[in-house]
């Protein structure tokens, strides 16, 4: 989900602040992207369980790209072992 939000964004011209917790992903998209597009984009490693973490990226962000116009948490769950259940009963 993050990553095909994160590719329509940059499709319509925004410039992204990424964090994953691993980085594997970010490296992966990164090396997607052309020249123009790697300039509108940060990536992070980010803990979102770690509060100073969190607000570590979002000030390295905004320190970037001098303002923050929106943020979105498209945290992922797949093959955490969730099995079948509403999303607002997972921990």
């Amino acid at each position: 989900m993050g990553l095909a939000t994160a590719t329509v964004l940059l499709a319509r011209g925004a410039h992204l602040g990424i964090c994953d917790e691993k980085d594997d992903g970010l490296t992966t998209f990164a090396n997607t992207l052309n020249e123009e597009q790697q300039r509108r984009v940060i990536t992070q490693t980010v803990n979102i369980t770690n509060r100073p973490s969190v607000s570590s990226f979002i000030k390295y962000r905004n320190d970037f790209f001098g303002r923050i116009d929106g943020s979105a948490n498209v945290a992922g769950t797949a093959g955490h072992k969730l099995g079948h259940g509403e999303i607002w009963k997972i921990d």
